[in-house]
C-alpha cells in the first residue's frame, strides 16, 4: 500500500520544520563558537523527525522498518551535540577537542551500524512489528541488548548536559539566570519524553513524540537566542571574569535598575539588591563618567572613580551600561604625602637654604684666606640643593601639565639655552647648528615651552659640568625628518654612564640603583609627555650625542631648509 497522511505525522514534519528554521538561524550567528554545536543539535532532529513521520505513513514492517532504520544517525546525534551546547554555554568549551568529539562518537556509531546490521545479529532488536494508532502505523520492536546499552549512553550525555545547564543556574548572576533556566527546560523536555516512550510510561502502543519535543526545545532555544541572546552571552565565564576583578562592578538594565553586580560590589555598597533603582544607590557622578564616588564604610571613606560604558547585544542594541568602579584611596593618599613630600622640598628646605646661605655668604667675608676654600666648598654645596629643589618644581610642573600641549620655536629655544650656557660657562667652545628659517625657526608641539628650554639647558650643562677637561666642547644642532624635530646635544668628554642611561628605563630607583640627580629625568619625561623620544649615541672619536627628538608643528611639514652654524 502507499503513503497516507496522518494528524500526527504532520505535527511530527512541524517539528522538523520548525528545527531546519532554528538551525539556519544559528548558523547565521558564526563565527560565535556556540553557533555550529547548536546548529548540529536542531538538523539532528530534523533528520530524526523527517524519516520518523513518513514512516508513519506506511502500512508494512518492511517500510516502516526501513524509515525507522534512517532516523537512527539523528537520533544519536541530538544527545552529543546537546552535550556539546551546554559545555560551550557553560564555560567549559577546554573539554571540546578532537580526541573528546571522537570519543563521543564511539557508541553512536556502533549503534548506526548495529541497526543496519541487526538482520544479522538480532542484538539491537530481536523481532518487529506494527500497530496502528490514530491512522499512523507505529514499529512496534522487541529490543536486545546493544539497544539498551545505546539508550543507557545517550540518557547519559544528556544528562550530563543537563547538570551542566544546572551548573549555569546556579553560578549566573541574577541577569543571566532566567536565561540558564529555559535552557534547562528545553534539554528536559526531550528526554522526559523519551523516557516515558521508552519505558511504558502511557498508552500502549504510543507514538514516539520525542521529535516534537525537540521542536518545542527549538522554540525555547530560539526565545533564548532572539529574547535573551544567548550567544553573545557566557554565564560562567563573565561570572569567573567579573567576580574577580579588583573592580567593583555594577550592572543596570534599561530600566535604570540593578541586575547584576560583583562581590566588591557589594562590599562597596552596604544593603545593594537586584532589582533595586541605580538612583537610589549610583550618584549622578557615577552615571556620567568622571568625578569622585566617596562611600563610608566601617567609619572610613573610601574614593571611587566611576566608569560607565554601554551594554548592548550581538544586534548592537544597547540593553543596559555597566559602571564600573575603580578604587583610588590608596592613590589618592600617596598623591597627598607627594605633595606634602615636595612642598617640604620645594618650600620648606630651599628656604632654609638660602638662610644657610646668606650665614655662610657672610661668614666667606670675614675669613682668612686659608679656611675661605672650606667656606665656598659648603656654599657650592648649599646652592645644587637648592636648584635641586628648582627642579623638583619643573618636575611638579611637568607632571601636572601632561594634558596640555603648546607650539614652541626650537631654534629660539636652543639659541637662548646656548647663550644662557655661554655666559655661565665662558670656558667651554660652543658650536650650533641651526635651521635658518624666516618664520622664527622650526616649531614642535611641546608639553611646556619653559619646561623645553629647561630640558635643553640640562643636557648643556650635564655636558660641561661632567667633563673632565678645562675646555668642553658642545655641539648643539636641530634636524628634522619631516614628522620629528631632533635637538641633538654632543660632547667630546668621558660619556654619560651606562647606569645613568639604564636608570632611565627602570620603574623606581632605589639606595644602591639611582641616578645623580633630576635633570635627565626631567629631560625623558619632557620627551614622554610630548609623545617625542630620548636617546643616546657615542660620539666620534669621544663623548655622547644625546638626542631629544619632539613632533614637528602643524605646517612644519617640510624637511628641507637652510643651515646656519654658529
Amino acid at each position: 500500500m502507499g503513503w497516507t497522511v496522518s494528524a500526527f505525522a504532520v505535527i511530527v514534519f512541524g517539528g522538523s520544520v520548525v528545527a531546519l528554521a532554528v538551525g539556519v538561524a544559528a548558523l547565521r550567528q558564526r563565527p560565535d563558537p556556540m553557533a555550529v554545536p547548536f546548529s548540529v543539535l536542531m538538523f539532528a532532529a530534523a533528520a530524526w523527525a523527517i524519516p520518523h513521520g513518513v514512516g508513519l505513513g506506511y502500512s508494512t514492517v518492511e517500510q516502516v522498518a526501513f524509515w525507522h532504520r534512517l532516523r537512527y544517525p539523528g537520533t544519536v546525534l541530538a544527545p552529543v551535540a546537546y552535550l556539546l551546547v551546554a559545555a560551550q554555554y557553560a564555560g567549559y568549551e577546554r573539554w571540546l577537542s578532537r580526541r573528546t568529539y571522537t570519543l563521543l562518537a564511539v557508541v553512536p556509531s556502533i549503534t548506526v551500524a548495529a541497526v543496519w546490521t541487526n538482520p544479522y545479529h538480532g542484538l539491537f532488536w530481536q523481532s518487529l512489528s506494527i500497530a496502528t494508532v490514530g491512522g499512523a502505523s507505529v514499529l512496534v520492536p522487541e529490543f536486545g541488548p546493544l539497544y539498551w546499552i545505546s539508550l543507557g549512553y545517550l540518557y547519559a550525555i544528556t544528562a550530563l548536559g543537563l547538570l551542566l545547564y544546572g551548573i549555569s543556574i546556579v553560578r549566573s548572576g541574577a541577569v543571566y539566570r532566567k536565561q540558564a533556566v529555559l535552557l534547562f527546560v528545553a534539554a528536559f523536555v526531550p528526554l522526559a519524553t523519551n523516557v516515558a516512550m521508552n519505558f511504558g510510561m502511557g498508552p500502549e502502543p504510543m507514538v514516539d513524540f520525542t521529535t516534537t519535543a525537540l521542536a518545542v526545545s527549538g522554540l525555547v532555544f530560539a526565545l533564548a537566542l532572539f529574547h535573551f541572546d544567548l550567544f553573545s552571552l557566557r554565564p560562567i565565564a563573565r561570572d569567573r571574569l567579573v567576580e574577580e576583578l579588583e573592580d567593583g562592578v555594577v550592572v543596570v538594565g534599561p530600566d535604570d535598575k540593578i541586575k547584576d553586580f560583583n562581590p566588591i560590589a557589594a562590599r562597596i555598597f552596604d544593603g545593594i539588591a537586584v532589582g533595586q533603582p541605580a538612583d537610589d544607590l549610583l550618584s549622578s557622578n557615577v552615571v556620567s563618567d568622571g568625578g569622585e564616588l566617596v562611600v563610608e564604610s566601617g567609619g572610613n571613606e573610601r574614593r571611587f572613580r566611576p566608569r560607565s560604558t554601554p551594554l548592548t547585544d550581538g544586534r548592537d542594541r544597547e540593553i543596559g551600561r555597566i559602571v564600573y568602579l575603580q578604587d583610588i584611596t590608596d592613590v589618592v593618599e600617596h598623591e597627598q604625602r607627594i605633595s606634602v613630600l615636595n612642598r617640604i622640598l620645594r618650600h620648606n628646605v630651599r628656604n632654609e637654604l638660602n638662610v644657610v646661605l646668606g650665614h655662610l655668604e657672610q661668614l666667606e667675608r670675614q675669613t682668612s684666606d686659608g679656611d675661605a676654600e672650606h667656606v665656598e666648598t659648603a656654599i657650592e654645596s648649599s646652592r645644587r640643593v637648592v636648584e635641586f629643589s628648582e627642579q623638583a618644581r619643573h618636575v611638579e610642573q611637568t607632571l601636572q601639565a601632561r594634558d596640555s600641549a603648546v607650539d614652541a620655536s626650537a631654534t629660539a629655544v636652543v639659541d637662548r639655552a646656548v647663550s644662557d650656557a655661554r655666559e655661565t660657562y665662558q670656558n667651554a667652545e660652543f658650536v650650533t647648528e641651526l635651521p635658518d628659517r624666516t618664520d622664527h625657526g622650526v616649531h614642535v608641539n611641546v608639553v611646556d615651552e619653559e619646561l623645553f628650554e629647561l630640558a635643553v639647558a640640562e643636557l648643556i650643562e650635564n655636558t660641561i659640568v661632567h667633563h673632565d677637561r678645562p675646555s668642553p666642547q658642545v655641539t648643539v644642532r636641530i634636524e628634522t625628518d619631516g614628522e620629528l624635530v631632533s635637538v641633538r646635544v654632543a660632547d667630546d668628554g668621558p660619556g654619560i654612564p651606562e647606569p645613568e642611561r639604564e636608570i632611565l628605563n627602570t620603574r623606581t630607583e632605589t639606595d644602591l640603583v639611582h641616578g645623580s640627580g633630576l635633570g635627565l629625568w626631567l629631560v625623558k619625561w619632557t620627551a614622554s609627555l610630548s609623545a617625542g623620544e630620548l636617546s643616546f649615541a657615542d660620539n666620534e672619536p669621544r663623548g655622547t650625542v644625546v638626542t631629544l627628538a619632539l613632533p614637528i608643528a602643524d605646517g612644519q611639514g617640510s624637511s628641507g631648509s637652510d643651515c646656519r652654524t654658529n
